[in-house]
């Protein structure tokens, strides 16, 4: 497995992979579908670095790693880097490709000149967390937001 930045020729595959795991296990609503879908559009986003786990067979898992001030930042103010739109592949779990995104994310963020890295990630998310928490990333329940009626939980990790 490699992780490496996303290109072109991936964009379908990881169109699919944010469907299978954002809309399939019902984590985004079915009116955002098209935004979650836009991965040409992120990635060509200032401050915006897609990421992707790739073997032989295709791709295994996607990130976005965003710094303000790209449009796509949400908890991120200015020395942050945030985490957004993690997935792995639903037959890949369980093989350290999160992980491996994630240390990459946190890599990336460290030669940007970030000091923490922020994300938020969904309540029903129980996996997600424990990889958060166990990669040493801290709740900030003050951070926490309502979206579309679902409650995101903060994390942060000093950098």
């Amino acid at each position: 497995m490699v992780i490496r930045p996303i290109a072109a020729s991936d964009f379908v595959a990881a169109r699919k992979l944010l469907d299978d795991t954002f809309m399939s296990e019902g984590y985004t609503p079915a009116h955002h579908r098209s935004l979650l879908l836009d991965v040409a559009g992120r990635s060509a986003a200032p401050h915006t670095w897609t990421l992707v786990a790739a073997d032989g067979h295709g791709l295994l898992g996607h990130v976005v790693v965003c710094r303000p001030p790209s449009p796509l930042v949400h908890l991120a103010h200015r020395g942050d880097a945030e985490i957004r739109l993690l997935a792995t592949a639903p037959d890949a779990r369980r093989r350290g490709i999160a992980t491996a995104l994630v240390t990459a994310c946190l890599d990336r963020a460290r030669h940007a000149g970030c000091h923490r890295a922020v994300l938020a990630t969904q309540a029903p998310m129980l996996t997600a967390q424990r990889l958060y928490t166990r990669l040493g990333f801290q709740r900030v329940p003050g951070c926490d937001q309502t979206w579309e009626g679902r409650r995101l939980l903060a994390y942060e990790l000093a950098l």
